[in-house]
């Protein structure tokens, strides 16, 4: 989640001393100039309740929720192999009351010898 960004308050730290600007988002931020690193407050715009959108706590919340079902996702197919995918997917219309499962079955096991 993204720190709210805070003026420093020690005189050679290499973060900001300026304090909050209401208009942009509340957001501290990393940034680079060349080798030199600074924190420095979100340069985005301000939403109502003072967050950018990419900052805002709910959307980095979806996103890493996202992130995490893709790499779930990714880590299940690599476990099954190539030609997985196939068998889970037969196996979920099965599961989901598929009307006639021997012919999805054997549908899905000559895919496989092709």
């Amino acid at each position: 989640m993204a720190e709210i960004y805070q003026r420093s308050k020690r005189p050679n730290a290499f973060e900001s001393r300026a304090d909050l600007d209401q208009t942009r988002c509340k957001a501290g931020v990393v940034t680079y100039h060349g080798l030199a690193r600074y924190y420095a407050q979100c340069s985005r715009k301000a939403g109502a309740d003072g967050w950018c959108k990419q900052h805002h706590p709910d959307a980095e919340k979806k996103r890493r929720e996202d992130q995490r079902k893709a790499y779930e996702a990714d880590m299940r197919r690599r476990s099954i192999g190539w030609k997985g995918h196939i068998l889970v997917k037969a196996l979920e219309q099965i599961r989901d009351g598929d009307n006639n499962p021997r012919e999805t079955a054997r549908i899905a096991l000559e895919k496989l010898d092709a």
